[in-house]
């Protein structure tokens, strides 16, 4: 094999290259991926020397190191690999409170508490967590100015466990019970907020009714119509040919069900009336 030659003028000086056809062309192989991040050449088949690769980070993450690397003539990338970072979150402001114990640097993932100013309190939790991209969760630490609740509102056919204090102040709870015959639709507690509003709407007694059972092959001899409030019972009688096999009074519960369960009209079975003669009668 015959080698080539190229001259190549440099100023006053003169350079020959020896070329050996043939020669196999210098490549690098496939860019490492980064986590996190991406390459420019994804999309290439071969990275031949000389050509250089672009590294980026995803939404949310910053990029550390070399921002490109390039294909050398041993077929080696240049440079280390860059790494892609969680951007960290910066010292929040507390709307009159304060960080509590405050650091440098937050990362994703950490949490913060916060201090509210004598007479202010926080609305729900005293903590926020840095998300990634440098986003506090909740984005807004707010101390509100601590207000007293009004008395807790009265509910009709129930009451609550609040009647013996004489203000409410951030946090405190009080509870609903109804009274006998009525049961509870909504949320039993409510909270004061430091808002001077309670946390939920009140809730509702609504009264209880039992529907009276029907009993198949049966009818009902004692109680009241069709419904039957709690405290009152009501009675079960069979038609003729069918036997009853359970209770035959049943009391209205205060859930709205029956005790005991309602019976059951069975066909009676025929009575036989055996007996034995003895010989010769």
């Amino acid at each position: 094999m015959v080698p080539t030659f190229t001259l190549c003028l440099l100023g006053s000086s003169a350079l020959l290259l020896s070329t050996m056809p043939g020669a196999q062309e210098v490549t690098c192989p496939r860019p490492p991926s980064i986590a996190n991040g991406l390459h420019t050449g994804l999309s290439s088949g071969s990275f031949s020397r000389g050509v250089t690769v672009s590294y980026s980070c995803r939404e949310g993450f910053e990029l550390l190191g070399n921002e490109s690397i390039t294909c050398t003539d041993s077929g080696r990338w240049s440079r280390t690999l860059p790494r892609c970072e969680a951007i960290g979150c910066q010292v929040p402001e507390v709307q009159n409170g304060k960080v509590h114990n405050v650091q440098s640097t937050y990362r994703a993932g950490d949490t913060l508490h916060f201090d509210c100013h004598p007479g202010h309190a926080a609305e729900g939790s005293d903590e926020a967590r840095c998300q990634p991209g440098g986003i506090w969760d909740p984005p807004l630490l707010v101390c509100h100015r601590v207000r007293p609740c009004p008395m807790p509102p009265e509910v009709a056919n129930g009451n609550h466990n609040g009647r013996e204090e004489a203000f409410f102040t951030a946090g405190m709870s009080v509870r609903y019970t109804c009274n006998a015959g009525y049961y509870l639709v909504g949320n039993a507690a409510v909270t004061c907020r430091a808002s001077g509003n309670w946390s939920q709407p009140r809730p509702r007694c609504e009264g209880t009714v039992c529907i009276n059972p029907i009993v198949a092959n049966g009818r009902q001899v004692g109680g009241h119509g069709l419904l039957s409030a709690p405290g009152q019972t009501v009675t079960f009688q069979c038609h003729d040919g069918y036997s009853l096999q359970g209770s035959a009074s049943l009391s209205c519960q205060e859930d709205g069900s029956w005790q005991p369960p309602a019976p059951v009209c069975d066909r009676a079975l025929p009575y036989h009336n055996s007996f034995s003669r003895s010989p010769g009668t």
